[in-house]
């Protein structure tokens, strides 16, 4: 057996993630939606699995700071986040649509941690692509898309997650967002 903590430690560790039935759901639908290669496809895809758009409110503040601080995990407090005129929202999760520096689509998905999230960092861990477990766990990925009709491009996802217990034992206030999975979509050469 290889350094670092089993598969089946890590997956006890987590077993207990999906708080609400639909997370699994939401994450799905977010990996569908900004995996396309733009911002108008992206939007037709949430709206068609029952995304609505709205101004940001104190919810999406909260649910973006939470994404924050699993980002900048173990530094235990996340500032205010700035945030568009738009949210996208499904149950408890939350999305924001953007680009990058170079002007390449962005997400940024702010959600519970769902069975499906937990599938993925188990596949993710078999291939050596977590990078940090325990209380607050990261992974990366990459997909390419061939088959969409215009050039190819590659999503590059970037997802944390936390083991709730443990995260909440070292904060102040409990989190209310346990996955921050960041999408940013590029041509390939």
């Amino acid at each position: 057996m290889g350094s670092g903590i089993p598969l089946t430690a890590l997956t006890a560790l987590f077993a207990a993630a999906a708080d609400l039935p639909d997370t699994s759901e939401r994450f799905r639908e977010a990996m569908s939606a900004c995996t396309l290669p733009g911002p108008e496809l992206r939007r037709d895809r949430l709206a068609r699995t029952g995304w609505t758009a709205a101004p940001p409110d104190a919810e999406d503040a909260q649910a973006f700071r939470d994404a924050a601080l699993l980002e900048i995990w173990p530094n235990r407090e996340a500032g205010p986040v700035a945030l568009p005129e738009t949210i996208y929202r499904h149950g408890t999760a939350r999305l924001i649509l953007g680009e990058d520096a170079a002007g390449n689509p962005t997400c940024r998905l702010a959600a519970q941690t769902s069975e499906e999230s937990d599938r993925l960092f188990a596949a993710l861990a078999r291939a050596d692509a977590v990078t940090e477990a325990g209380p607050i766990r990261r992974a990366a990925m990459v997909t390419t898309v061939l088959d969409f009709g215009t050039d190819t491009w590659r999503t590059e996802v970037t997802l944390t997650s936390a083991n709730t217990d443990a995260a909440n034992a070292a904060l102040a206030e409990p989190l209310r967002t346990t996955l921050a999975v960041f999408f940013v979509t590029r041509p390939v050469p």
